[in-house]
């Protein structure tokens, strides 16, 4: 017989029940029953120096809603933070998901340091502290981003955004790209022959995870965070895309973070940089054609749609720093940052363009 089995059936032999009695209790007042003489045996193992042993008190703390044990589930994960044993990581993450669960609020200070592979249920209890968890939620998002910008990632930009750290949205605008698409065709319409390719988003998801040996441990709480949502998916972050959490479980597995990648980072930093301004009008991606007559005039055209958007980008920044979302200094120091894209459709034979003042890609 399991663990859980044993516990079971000790808490019902603590709790003898004759055939009226179940027949006038449901399931939840015969749970209920059962867990109140579960606690002294779950807060019991969440002070062992077992990680198998606070694992399966994690775990029972969840599943049956205890949330008395939530001193305990604290105490629990202020001890184990730092432990790197064997079965370590499985005993953080039955710690923070029993907090999770019931509502239980970590002190947002205990979850700094290193939370690889527990990044969603240690977001997801930021979120819940409000502005106590703003500075570990930027902390974190300076952490991915322009590197690892995942779903996480995006929970806590969204949420940054909210709450309006100081410095947040310089950082998100030290990495802002305007896009300026050009498509060149010759004087004299021809034939075209193929037209500009845009780049459409990508996704890269998690693979399958690869289930680790049957072992004394409970079940393993997944995560993943979405921007589609399904039935019973919760709001971890609004936004534009707002993120969603699920959860479920897994007889076996090793954790995961369940972060997938965004498909479009850029367009989430102008969601940011716009929203609380409502700038929406302001276009950072746009697009045009020009007839090749002669190279000045090509120039002329490109400068002039350029124009229009570094303008933008100027009033932008002008409209954060009189909302007080951008100090004078943070300000001055943006300077805008414009990629044009060229999709040449005059033919091979073509003489080359003449490179506008601005980073071309081809």
């Amino acid at each position: 017989m399991g663990t859980f089995g044993r516990l079971l059936v000790c808490a019902c032999l603590w709790t003898p029940l004759s055939a009226q009695d179940v027949t006038k209790h449901d399931s939840s007042v015969i749970d209920s029953v059962i867990a109140a003489q579960l606690l002294p045996e779950v807060t019991t193992r969440l002070r062992s120096e077992l990680p198998a042993t606070v694992a399966w008190g994690g775990y029972l703390a969840q599943r049956y809603g205890l949330r008395e044990a939530g001193p305990d589930l604290v105490a629990a994960w202020k001890r184990i933070r730092d432990w790197e044993q064997p079965d370590a990581q499985r005993s953080k993450l039955a710690v923070l998901d029993a907090c999770v669960q019931l509502g239980v609020a970590m002190p947002p200070e205990l979850l700094a340091g290193n939370l690889d592979h527990l990044h969603v249920p240690a977001t997801i209890l930021l979120a819940r502290a409000g502005k106590d968890g703003g500075a570990l939620l930027f902390d974190l998002f300076r952490q991915l981003d322009g590197n690892r910008e995942s779903m996480v990632w995006l929970a806590c930009g969204n949420l940054l955004a909210q709450l309006r750290p100081p410095g947040f949205f310089a950082a998100v605008l030290e990495r802002h790209q305007m896009l300026l698409s050009v498509t060149v065709r010759p004087a004299k319409p021809i034939e075209a022959s193929g037209i500009l390719g845009l780049l459409g988003p990508g996704h890269v998801g998690i693979g399958p995870v690869a289930p680790a040996p049957a072992t004394s441990l409970p079940p393993v709480p997944m995560y993943s965070l979405l921007d589609q949502p399904g039935l019973g998916d919760r709001v971890l972050a609004s936004g534009a895309p707002s993120v969603y959490w699920r959860r479920s479980e897994s007889p076996v597995g090793n954790p995961g973070d369940g972060e997938n990648h965004v498909a479009n980072p850029g367009l989430a930093r102008w969601n940011w940089l716009r929203s609380p301004v409502q700038a929406s009008r302001f276009n950072p991606s746009t697009s045009f054609e020009v007839r090749f007559t002669d190279a000045d005039a090509y120039l002329q055209e490109v400068r002039s749609h350029a124009d229009v958007l570094t303008n933008g980008f100027s009033e932008l920044i002008g409209q954060l720093q009189k909302s007080g979302l951008l100090t004078a200094e943070e300000a001055s120091a943006v300077k805008p940052s414009l990629l044009v894209l060229v999709d040449d459709q005059r033919g091979k034979d073509a003489a080359p363009l003449p490179e506008p003042p601005f980073p071309v890609a081809r």
